[in-house]
């Protein structure tokens, strides 16, 4: 369950537990489908609305949506690139507080 207030339940499948490998950092990111939708769109029926309005391309409400989400926005778009980038921050931040505590 994730933001309480507006009940969005995501399903994370486990497919497979392996010893980590030699040189790979973890978290990694295996795979995934579709963007997240938008931070307090209102849950899922705020969600479907923005989805609505964002696929009239030239209405109002199509306007008012990506002016309100801040930019382009595609629901099939995963961004993998800033999805990696932001793993190996979490990767790295944890490096970094762990060789702190690591005495030599």
């Amino acid at each position: 369950m994730y933001d309480f207030g507006d009940d969005w339940a995501h399903r994370i499948i486990v497919e497979a537990i392996k010893p980590a490998e030699a040189g790979e950092s973890y978290p990694r990111f295996l795979s995934g489908e579709r963007r997240c939708p938008p931070e307090d769109c209102g849950g899922p029926p705020g969600y479907f609305e923005f989805i609505e309005s964002i696929a009239s391309k030239r209405g109002k409400k199509a306007k008012e949506a990506l002016e309100w989400y801040g930019g382009p926005y595609d629901p099939e778009d995963l961004d993998e690139q800033q999805i990696k980038i932001t793993l190996g921050r979490i990767a790295n931040s944890y490096r970094a507080g762990r060789s702190k505590t690591v005495k030599k």
